[in-house]
């Protein structure tokens, strides 16, 4: 499946429902453009979503991930009272939502006994949440907005880029991530979970 992004704003939101033969593992591919979405793998069997890239970068092994990507996924979702961090995500990797909530505390949101994805993978996409990128005002106002998180799969993530204020990258609870040529970056705890990175 491939998507593309749309000229015109109201038919870029994607609701994309995949279902694969028995659980087969499932390839998206995502042409170049801006997409305003949340993502939300709820899907056991593996996913990849693979990223356009830059046709003069694709090649240079010391390219930056952030500017070789042409993929850009955002959302400005911020964190108000009586929200869980989880329901700021741009990217959410979790079987559930409960699953995916976060909580607070040494003990976070209690424990589910369920398993996600068991092989996500995203390739060559830029993540963000801007919900605190316009002015300082804003900043005052949301001091958390998530960008990933994942709860109870495992998920790699290949030439990607990461980027929020404040909570920007969460592994959560009977998590694993692996994070190879990319970078993730935000201003105050932007690494925090339970799960193995």
């Amino acid at each position: 499946m491939t998507l593309v992004p749309s000229s015109l704003a109201s038919k870029r939101r994607f609701h994309l429902f995949l279902h694969s033969p028995e659980g087969l593992p499932a390839t998206i591919l995502i042409d170049a453009g801006e997409y305003h979405e949340t993502v939300n793998v709820t899907r056991i069997a593996p996913l990849t979503l693979l990223g356009q890239l830059d046709p003069e970068t694709a090649f240079n092994p010391a390219g930056n991930a952030s500017t070789r990507t042409l993929v850009h996924i955002w959302n400005n979702i911020f964190v108000q009272t009586g929200m869980d961090d989880a329901q700021s995500a741009v990217l959410t990797v979790a079987p559930s939502f409960d699953a995916s909530l976060i909580g607070a505390g040494p003990t976070g949101a209690p424990l589910q006994p369920l398993f996600g994805n068991v092989d996500f993978k995203a390739y060559n996409i830029d993540f963000e949440n801007r919900a605190a990128s316009h002015t300082e005002l804003m900043y005052a106002r949301c001091a958390r907005a998530l960008v990933t998180d994942v709860s109870y799969a495992n998920a790699s993530f290949y030439g990607c880029a990461f980027a929020s204020f404040q909570d920007t990258w969460y592994t959560g609870r009977n998590a694993s991530t692996y994070v190879v040529g990319s970078i993730i970056y935000g201003q105050t705890d932007y690494l925090f979970g339970f799960g193995t990175a």
